[in-house]
């Protein structure tokens, strides 16, 4: 299935993407999201991009085994995502 991220055709890419994040779970939640920060490298799509970001910051959110890997995922994100993380919507103050 991974090999449908890398179709040339964009409509495969994006459905194979919400596809591995329909289903991540607690037992495969790190070969999907390394997976995902992989192509996350790649791509140049800023759609994607932005895309990607927002599913692994859920997904680690959620199914994170422990906090040590949170916090690596979380900065890789941050370091390739840049400045497209988006806020969960907590209050500023």
């Amino acid at each position: 299935m991974y090999m449908y991220m890398y179709n040339p055709d964009p409509s495969f890419s994006l459905q194979t993407l919400n596809l591995l994040f329909l289903m991540t779970n607690q037992s495969n939640v790190t070969v999907i999201t390394d997976r995902l920060i992989a192509y996350l490298r790649l791509t140049t799509n800023e759609y994607v991009r932005s895309d990607l970001v927002a599913k692994i910051t859920q997904l680690a959110e959620r199914f994170a085994p422990d906090n040590q890997w949170f916090i690596q995922t979380m900065n890789v994100v941050f370091e390739l995502g840049e400045c497209m993380c988006v806020s969960g919507g907590g209050s500023s103050g």
